[in-house]
């Protein structure tokens, strides 16, 4: 029988880990004005709702300043049924296809307007339990908002830039 090559392999040698790779500083710097400008862009987006709020709480009387604060709450929770994913979804395929990019659309479309439907008929219901027969116009309107919102999730100059042969939905 023959002994077994120790040479081949040393016994005291433990397995190296590659130290991970240096970070670019380009890519440093473009992640910092990156991040400074989303910030920025934040901060400036919450003063414009801010005094946007101002403006229309001087507009409106108390009452009806109430109203349409009942109204975005409730189309909130709407709204919360609207975040599906399916645009993101589409961002994040390797190869698009004109059929997934038309359905992906149509779903969101079709989606919007059933929740628009559904907001249209609750609202009167919706005005009653609050007591309030002056929210259900402002509730049918803010139902509009709905459809316009799924479509916003809807990234169609991403897919236009994936998938070229997509010209129109």
């Amino acid at each position: 029988m023959t002994e077994p090559d120790d040479s081949l392999t040393p016994a005291d040698e433990t397995p190296t880990v590659a130290p991970p790779a240096p970070v670019e500083p380009m890519l440093a710097v473009r992640i910092l004005r990156s991040t400074a400008w989303n910030v920025v862009g934040a901060v400036i987006k919450q003063g414009i709702t801010l005094l946007s709020a101002i403006i229309v709480a001087r507009l409106l009387t108390p009452n009806d300043y109430a109203i349409a604060g009942l109204a975005l709450s409730v189309m909130g929770l709407f709204n919360v049924l609207t975040a599906q994913g399916f645009g993101q979804a589409l961002v994040r395929r390797p190869q698009l296809t004109p059929l997934t990019v038309h359905s992906v659309f149509w779903f969101t479309l079709l989606q919007g307007l059933v929740l628009a439907g559904a907001a249209v008929v609750a609202a009167p219901l919706i005005a009653q339990f609050y007591h309030q027969p002056d929210m259900a116009p402002l509730l049918v309107f803010l139902a509009l908002t709905l459809v316009i919102s799924m479509l916003g999730w809807f990234p169609t100059p991403s897919c236009s830039a994936t998938c070229a042969s997509v010209t129109s939905i």
